[in-house]
């Protein structure tokens, strides 16, 4: 099947339903319908590859980006660290912002009663002890030259 509009322009090898309708491009599949795109190294997967829920991801070494206006806005690098505003995240979550605009995580809970918005910290290991350190929140201010000379450290048990 050869696909032709201003847009598209390409073949397909069909092995199940593929419809062309409107500019836009149907597979109909019974069960675990997958899309693949590839150029040879890199490759990136969208569809449903159980029947269970859906996938977007690679199955190559590289990373997933997630973009508005051409531009990326969430990163999933290689190794699962997520980066929002960042495309090299540095830790397992990584709020980024280059502008005027600053990072901010808001957790909101519309509930009433005492059932409010949560920080939760939770050591999950199999040998806690009374004195370990379950948290920490670090207030940092970075100078010029990259440094840290401010650190308001702060523990809870």
């Amino acid at each position: 099947m050869r696909l032709h509009s201003p847009a598209i322009t390409g073949s397909l090898n069909v092995s199940q339903s593929v419809h062309y309708i409107g500019g836009q491009l149907y597979i109909d599949k019974p069960s675990d319908p997958l899309v693949q795109v590839s150029d040879g190294t890199r490759t990136m997967l969208s569809g449903y590859i159980t029947s269970t829920g859906g996938l977007v991801g690679t199955t190559s070494n590289h990373p997933l980006a997630i973009r508005t206006n051409n531009t990326d806005r969430i990163t999933i690098t290689n190794g699962g660290k997520v980066g929002i505003g960042t495309t090299s995240p540095t830790e397992t979550l990584h709020l980024y912002s280059s502008d005027n605009v600053e990072p901010t995580l808001k957790l909101e809970s519309a509930t009433t009663g005492n059932q409010g918005a949560q920080l939760e910290f939770v050591n999950s290991g199999t040998d806690a002890d009374d004195n370990d350190i379950v948290g920490t929140i670090r207030f940092k201010g970075m100078n010029d030259a990259d440094e840290d000379p401010t650190d308001v450290h702060s523990e809870a048990d």
